[in-house]
């Protein structure tokens, strides 16, 4: 499918622009890109990709936040990780012509760029840069990946809800507070631990300064919480 570039607002433009896939682009290149794309919007709740189909699309969220998780064999469900604007999903298998090894599946309202394994995959053949590019946003990946693994094993629980909320901690907004981005149950998910044990860590960061009111979050002093961290 084909797009107008048009359908892209100059943000969204810049979105694109700026992730890893396409941030080494010439302009040329990236409006060839742009050109052979398309934009879709998902539901909450809708599924971008179904673990276990062949893998023919990649996505580049432009708003809101995916996760993606895994159906194991007994029928439990692992999440993996979350992506949120400007990170990309499915790169990788739809690049080897794969099936997708997990599903992802949209927690808020989600925008995203798509585009063809293959057609990048056919630019890559043609400049080395776009190929750069695209292994520069598959090493990424795999570097947040253990990165996570690394903090699950490494900080308390306290730690890691700390450290969640201050990378969520946006300086457009009021610079104490914030909406969580996605649901308690999936925060609970991402950093390891069940909804009941989740509310009982949020009572343990009041004390540092955070409370919680429906889905808003209000930090005290977003530094203070900082420095507990780095005490421990």
């Amino acid at each position: 499918m084909t797009m107008d570039v048009a359908f892209l607002t100059d943000s969204e433009q810049q979105i694109v622009r700026k992730s890893a896939l396409c941030s080494s682009m010439t302009e040329d290149v990236f409006q060839h890109v742009l050109a052979r794309g398309s934009v879709t919007d998902f539901k909450r709740g809708e599924y971008l990709f179904d673990q276990g189909r062949p893998a023919e699309v990649l996505y580049l969220v432009l708003q809101g936040w995916a996760q993606i998780k895994r159906v194991e064999q007994d029928g439990s469900c692992t999440l993996i990780s979350t992506f949120g604007t400007g990170q990309t999903i499915g790169e990788t298998p739809a690049f080897l012509h794969k099936p997708y090894p997990a599903s992802a599946q949209a927690m808020t309202h989600v925008r995203v760029f798509a585009i063809s394994g293959q057609t990048v995959v056919e630019i890559m053949q043609e400049d080395p840069e776009v190929l750069s590019s695209a292994l520069a946003s598959v090493y990424i990946k795999l570097h947040e990946l253990v990165n996570e693994v690394e903090l699950l094993k490494s900080r308390t629980l306290r730690e890691r809800l700390a450290l969640f909320l201050l990378e969520h901690l946006s300086e457009e907004v009021a610079p104490t507070s914030m909406q969580l981005p996605f649901g308690k149950a999936l925060i609970a998910a991402k950093i390891g631990t069940s909804p009941e044990q989740l509310s009982r860590t949020f009572k343990e960061l009041k004390p540092h300064g955070v409370h919680i009111s429906g889905s808003t979050a209000k930090i005290d002093d977003p530094e203070a919480l900082r420095r507990m961290l780095h005490k421990v």
